[in-house]
């Protein structure tokens, strides 16, 4: 009895060496069977369907999510700007701001505050991405950047006052004539600014004093650039700029903008300053900011004046420009101004149109490599400026990379990611956060993590410039710049193991001999390997397609629990050619379903069994009565369509069970039985050599050969045997005398 995966058919067994059962090999006289199916993993990924589970480095956090219902952040992922936190649903939410948001505290993250607050060593904000200390009145330094042994000054002529603070900005009032002093905490730095009172303090020589700090380092390092301004390294974690920035006066146009004030120029005239290198005097660098004094003081100016330098840390990468005008703001300024500045308007001269545009980081950390799927995503800008009571349009757009020095009309649009009316901020009053939250977007951000993007340029344009003039918050004396949130997920790995249960393999290609094909495989749904998911959250589907293609029956597994072997039996199947292929499908509580990459493993069906093998030639002929003294006589058999012919020759044939193993193949040759390999043609040749252990010099008559045809799919032909008789007329099959 031969038995094939399970399925009995008459057959032989070499006798004499012996029957091979070892997965993997094959016997000098023997048959080896496949036994529990053929497994596949190759596989082809569906277009547009990703694939691979959550990345380690996510997994401990979903974990924790799923078992407590509750959002757990992925600590070792959080930065100054961006935070991804798992949530109950399984997935993912990874949010992203312009600006610092959060600051460090030892091993903690804590919010960004730049309330200034009085401390032990002067003035300071509660909680700011960088170092910075402001004077608390005397003859010290204005500001101190760094701290400990690692730190950079700067310092202005006089005695400071003690400052009247008021949030995040400290007031050194009367600091010369007609001049105070503000310093602000900033989500990025700090700024200074003067503020001139008058036109005699403007022609002063105080002012020009003012503008000439010096600055002193310890444990730092100042350098001059080429446009004079300043930079100070070597402050862990920091980076700071000094250089020669602005001046505004108080020029107010409220259909345009608020008063202008220290820290936000809004429709005061705008006038670039320049700095000259920096100079060293009794060992202390001085920054020397240079401007017209004439025009500080000259007709038309309305006061206050502020007076800025560019001081600031890391900033936020933003490009306003502006037509008819050549200008741009780059990584400079309060607000981001979007429309049309209407000559109508006193502060808007002939008249112009302003686009402004910002990047935010699209870099998912710590993923390996894994790219997920985006389930959605939003782009947030808060407007806090609206130049009539009636709701303006503006557009959020996909842009091509800003740089400075870009003038109007800014980077090329990629992609209009959409359109909304607001009133927010008429007046000065009643900002608001806009939120664009669309598939455009969720497409968009799917693209970017596809190609390892490490930013994402949007614009902030007018869709009808004539008739709207904004601004939205740059974010650098607030965090409440522009930002991103994508919700994200990673769809079930692959499935595995794929295995043809009922199958046998020949000549490396699956076969299952009857009409029903039984499948199985399994898949993971990406949680931690430490603790997999006990609940039903993962299905599979099996598709069984025809050699042309084209899907013939499938079926969708229940939702079970990671790495579950699940198996499926086919409806009846015709003979031929199929492919089985297996997807994953999550089973989410919330948000969309998503698939795996196809694996797929292809086997033929084939019920028949192969036809008897007939006798064709036997060499040499016999003659009556004769015998062979050598060994070597061969018998030639024909069996097409067979992929092998087993043999008995003298006695009955035997009856024996195949173990399973790997291969549907037969080998082994000679002998008085065994398995010899059918040939393209359908033959076979069968050498029969004298029984083991033969007496030397005794002749050994053989009257009778029993064959069988053995298929690729484990099938056998009925077994046929021929029966020769001594005597004068008719030969025996062989006469075979042993060497001896």
């Amino acid at each position: 009895m031969l038995v094939c995966a399970g399925m009995a058919t008459a057959g032989l067994l070499a006798v004499g060496a012996g029957a091979a059962h070892a997965t993997g090999s094959k016997s000098a006289q023997g048959l080896v069977i496949t036994g529990t199916g053929i497994t596949s993993n190759s596989a082809s990924s569906r277009d547009g369907r990703l694939e691979a589970g959550a990345p380690a480095v996510l997994r401990a956090a979903l974990r924790t999510a799923l078992t407590t219902h509750r959002a757990s952040v992925v600590t070792s992922l959080t930065t100054a700007t961006s935070d991804v936190t798992a949530l109950p649903d399984g997935t993912f939410r990874q949010t992203t701001s312009a600006v610092p948001v959060r600051v460090r505290r030892g091993s903690t993250w804590v919010s960004l505050n730049t309330t200034l607050a009085r401390t032990a060593h002067g003035i300071a904000p509660v909680a700011a991405s960088d170092p910075v200390t402001f004077s608390a009145g005397g003859t010290g330094p204005l500001i101190t950047l760094g701290s400990g042994a690692h730190t950079a000054t700067i310092t202005l002529p006089d005695s400071l006052p003690a400052p009247v603070l008021s949030g995040t900005t400290a007031t050194y009032r009367q600091v010369a004539p007609g001049i105070d002093v503000v310093v602000s905490a900033t989500t990025t730095g700090y700024t200074e600014t003067l503020v001139v009172h008058s036109a005699a303090a403007a022609s002063s020589s105080a002012l020009t004093a003012l503008m000439h700090p010096s600055i002193s380092s310890s444990g730092t390092t100042w350098s001059s650039t080429a446009d004079g301004a300043g930079a100070v390294t070597g402050i862990p974690n920091s980076s700071f700029a000094l250089g020669a920035g602005e001046v505004w006066d108080s020029t107010t146009d409220l259909h345009l903008g608020p008063i202008p004030s220290a820290t936000d120029p809004s429709t005061g005239h705008i006038t670039a300053l320049t700095a000259a290198p920096m100079t060293v005097t009794n060992a202390r660098r001085t920054l020397q900011v240079a401007a017209q004094r004439a025009s500080l003081a000259a007709t038309g100016v309305h006061y206050p004046l502020f007076v800025q330098p560019d001081t600031s840390g890391s900033q936020p990468i933003t490009l306003s420009v502006f037509s008819a005008v050549d200008r741009s703001q780059w990584s400079t300024g309060t607000n981001l101004p979007v429309g049309y500045c209407t000559p109508v308007y006193a502060g808007c001269g002939r008249g112009f149109n302003a686009a402004s545009f910002f990047q935010l980081g699209a870099t998912l950390p710590g993923t390996g490599g894994t790219t997920p799927h985006v389930d959605s995503a939003s782009v947030s800008v808060r407007e806090v400026w609206n130049g009539t009571s009636a709701p303006t349009g503006f557009d959020l757009d996909a842009t091509q990379s800003i740089h400075n020095g870009m003038n109007w009309p800014g980077p090329a649009i990629t992609s209009e990611l959409g359109t909304t009316k607001s009133a927010a901020g008429s007046n000065g009053r009643n900002f608001a956060t806009i939120t664009f939250s669309n598939t455009k977007l969720a497409s968009l951000y799917q693209t970017l993590f596809n190609h390892k993007s490490s930013t994402a340029t949007f614009g902030l344009t007018a869709p009808l410039y004539g008739n709207s003039w904004k601004r939205f918050d740059r974010g650098t004396t607030d965090p409440l710049g522009p930002s991103s949130e994508v919700v994200f997920s990673y769809p079930p790995a692959n499935p595995s193991n794929l295995t043809i249960v009922n199958s046998c393999r020949a000549n490396s290609t699956n076969y299952v001999n009857s009409p029903n094909a039984t499948l199985r495989a399994q898949a993971s749904d990406g949680l931690p390997a430490n603790g997999a998911s006990t609940k039903a959250d993962i299905k599979i589907v099996f598709y069984v397609k025809n050699s042309a293609g084209k899907e013939v029956t499938a079926y969708t597994a229940p939702a079970t629990t990671s790495n579950t072997p699940v198996t499926w039996t086919t409806p009846a199947l015709a003979d031929g050619s199929y492919t089985f292929v297996a997807e994953a499908v999550s089973v989410p509580t919330s948000g969309p379903t998503l698939y795996s990459g196809q694996v797929s493993t292809s086997f033929i069906v084939q019920t028949t069994a192969p036809a008897v093998p007939t006798v064709t030639s036997q060499s040499p002929a016999m003659i009556k009565g004769s015998y062979q003294a050598t060994i070597g006589n061969v018998i030639t058999l024909h069996a097409p369509g067979a992929l092998a012919i087993g043999y008995s020759v003298g006695g009955t044939p035997p009856s024996a069970t195949i173990n399973p193993s790997d291969e549907c193949n037969y080998s082994g040759s000679g002998g008085l039985s065994g398995f010899v390999p059918v040939d393209a043609n359908g033959n076979a040749t069968i050498t029969v050599t004298a029984p083991p252990g033969g007496t030397p010099g005794a002749i050994y008559e053989f009257t009778n050969l029993t064959v069988q045809a053995y298929g690729v799919n484990g099938l056998a032909s009925p077994s046929i045997t021929w029966t020769y008789t001594s005597g004068n007329t008719v030969p025996l099959l062989y006469v075979i005398r042993v060497s001896g």
